[in-house]
Formats: structure tokens, sequence, C-alpha cells
């Protein structure tokens, strides 16, 4: 009996709480700018230069701005980005989205409700039902956002595959798709004026280490797109083999059991793991000092884009055209490697897209050990390798 009441006085306090912050703000304050940008790691990376473009903006000049964020980039935004953000708002996403944590949802929206923003921008591709839920409940009126039907770029892609005949050249729809690009055009359009930005950037000064090292980053999001740690392993022993070259593997606490597997198989008990062992920021400086990076595609890719480190990036062409393979305008250095599947199918790159833009499911791990390694031979300038044999199969 006791628990009905509570459940139901609980669900009549979130009812009165809902229609609360459905309500928009009589008074905003005046000149305040809220940007919701909740998703991942690399989705910020890609984005975050254009902070500074619409904080220097004649629109936006004058106006404070709150950045409401997933803090799983926090060290980065509070490291590299504070000069031109004003507040921040760090969401959980895990938390907020859970039934019972809903005393923790009311109070971001009291965080979000109390900054009385006059504008909120939303500068994501994708939507979520989370995403909707804060901008219905942020009080704030005047909200900027991309068109509804771009979401998982659907839209562009339809525009693409009507025309009765594709270009052959990639790169041409790389200029439509990939993240940065989409990025700019959106800000672009906020501010109203072009920007003049090429490519991602962290303001760091590059130092030469007292020793070349290589970084191995076994992690992503998703396990379609992360190739075995016993390849990875199989490279590090040919790299031991043909270099002196100290390798760290790095990611986060998940990784730390891949690190091991990867120490073990390459019979070179000198790697360092370093899983579990940096911040973002950290991270971020060790890619810029490294000879190499080889990684799947994730967010260690887009750091190496950013501070112009040469990259192996390992992908099952998830999210092909949007966030791989890089545009060699913005970054010569990164080289993707797809299973021949995607390789041989690059001819109808639109359909690649239309295909593999949301999930894909092709075998990351038909790519070899020796094809990974042939690659890092090139980056790391080295005489080929006459024993490829000596990796194992």
């Amino acid at each position: 009996m006791f628990n009905s009441i509570k459940i139901i006085f609980r669900n009549s306090v979130k009812k009165i709480l809902n229609k609360y912050y459905s309500t928009k703000t009589f008074f905003p304050q005046e000149k305040t700018l809220l940007i919701l940008r909740i998703d991942a790691i690399g989705d910020y990376i890609l984005f975050r230069n254009f902070i500074e473009s619409i904080k220097k903006s004649e629109r936006f000049k004058d106006y404070k701005i709150t950045l409401a964020g997933n803090p799983t980039w926090k060290n980065i935004a509070e490291t590299f980005d504070k000069e031109f953000i004003d507040n921040f708002i760090w969401i959980d996403k895990t938390r907020i989205k859970k039934k019972g944590e809903w005393l923790y949802r009311f109070s971001i929206l009291e965080k979000i409700r109390n900054g009385r923003f006059e504008t909120m921008i939303i500068p994501n591709d994708t939507t979520s039902k989370l995403i909707m839920d804060l901008k219905k409940h942020s009080g704030v009126r005047n909200i900027i956002e991309k068109e509804s039907d771009s979401v998982y770029l659907h839209h562009d892609i339809k525009k693409v595959l009507e025309k009765e005949t594709y270009e052959k050249d990639h790169r041409k729809y790389l200029e439509i798709f990939f993240q940065f690009y989409r990025n700019k055009r959106f800000a672009e359009e906020v501010i109203g004026k072009k920007i003049n930005l090429s490519k991602p950037f962290f303001k760091i000064s590059k130092q030469k280490p007292e020793r070349d090292y290589v970084i191995i980053f076994p992690g992503a999001g998703y396990q379609e797109r992360v190739w075995l740690a016993v390849n990875y392993g199989k490279v590090c022993r040919k790299i031991s083999e043909n270099t002196d070259l100290d390798i760290f593997v790095c990611g986060n606490k998940s990784d730390s059991k891949a690190a091991k597997i990867i120490i073990e198989e390459s019979g070179n008990g000198k790697i360092k793991d370093l899983t579990d062992a940096t911040s973002l920021s950290e991270l971020i400086n060790l890619i810029a000092n490294a000879k190499l990076l080889i990684s799947n595609e994730t967010c260690a890719v887009h750091i190496a884009a950013s501070v112009e480190t040469k990259t192996i990036c390992i992908s099952n062409g998830n999210h092909i055209g949007r966030f791989n393979p890089y545009p060699e305008e913005i970054s010569k250095n990164i080289e993707t490697i797809y299973p021949l599947e995607i390789t041989n199918s690059f001819n109808r790159f639109p359909e690649l897209i239309n295909e593999h833009h949301f999930l894909s499911t092709v075998n990351i791990n038909s790519i070899t050990p020796e094809v990974v390694f042939e690659k890092a031979e090139k980056h790391l300038n080295l005489n080929p390798s006459k024993k490829y044999s000596d990796v194992e199969k």
C-alpha cells in the first residue's frame, strides 16, 4: 500500500515538473546562447573549432555562451575551449535516460532553465529522444537547428541516389557528407558568414620526444568496429623486429584486456600499457608527438587529424562518407584500410554511404596484419620486409 502511494506521488510530481519545464521562458536573459552538443568525443572534435567562429561572429560576439555537453569530452572542452565558452553544463547520458534517475534529469533541466537562454543552437546531424526531450523542456524560444530530414544524412543521400549516374570520384561526395564540412556549412548559416577554416586543430606545440614511439589504439564504440587485439599484437611484433621504436597502447579502462593480449602476442614485454592512464588532453599530446598512430575508426583518428600525425585507420566502413575516409584537403596523414568488400565498391560510393552510414556489419577482421604492417612500413619509412610470413595468419 505504502509503495503504491509512493509511486502515485512520484508520478504526480513528475507530471507537474514536466508541465512546468515545457513552458517557454517569459523573460529570457538577453545575449545568452546555449549550445547543446551531447554526442561522442569524435563528434565534438569535428565541431569544437566552430565555437570560436560563433563567439567572434557579428551575431554572437556580445553573447555569453554556455555549452551543454557530454562529460566524456569534458577534459577537452575545459582544457582547450574555455576561452570561447563562459559556462558548462555536463549531461551524463546514461544517468539521465534511466527511469530511476528522474531527479537527476530534473536537476539538469533546472540548470538549463535557470540560464534563461535567449537562443539555443543544436548542431547535430542526428537527433535522439534525449535531444528532443532537452529541447522541449529547455524553455528556450529561439532554437536554431538543422533540418529534421537531414537526420542520419537520409535527405542528402536520397538526393544523390535519385541521380541517374554517379560521380565515380568518391572525393566529390566527401565534400557533401564528411562531418567537418557539414559542421562548417551549418556554422556559416548560423553566423551568416563564410568561415576561413579548412581543418580541425588543437593549439598545441609539438615536441621531439626522447625516443620515437608508435601508438596503438585498439578500442572503438561498437564491437563491429574493433580489429582483434591479436592482430594488433602481430603488427607490434613486426614493428619491434624491424625498428627500435617504443610502442604505447592507449585507450580507456575497457581497453585494458586488449592491451594485455597485444603485449603477450607481440612478444615484446617493453610495450607500455597506457590504457586508463591518460586524460584526453594528455592523449592529444601523446598522439601529437607520435611517429605513427594505428587505430580503429574512433576518436583517436580525429585527434590525429587535428594534430597532423601519421595514422593508419582500420575500418569496416561504419559511418563511411561521414567520418571516414578523411578528405585529403583536411589531412593527407590519415590512411584508412577497409575490407576488400568495401574497397572494391568505391566506384559506387553513394550506395556505400547509404548502406553503412549508420552501421556496418562487414567483417573488419578480414583485414590481415600483413596489410596493416605493410602500410606501417611505408609511414615509418622502413625498407619493405621480405618475410611477411613471419606475421602469423
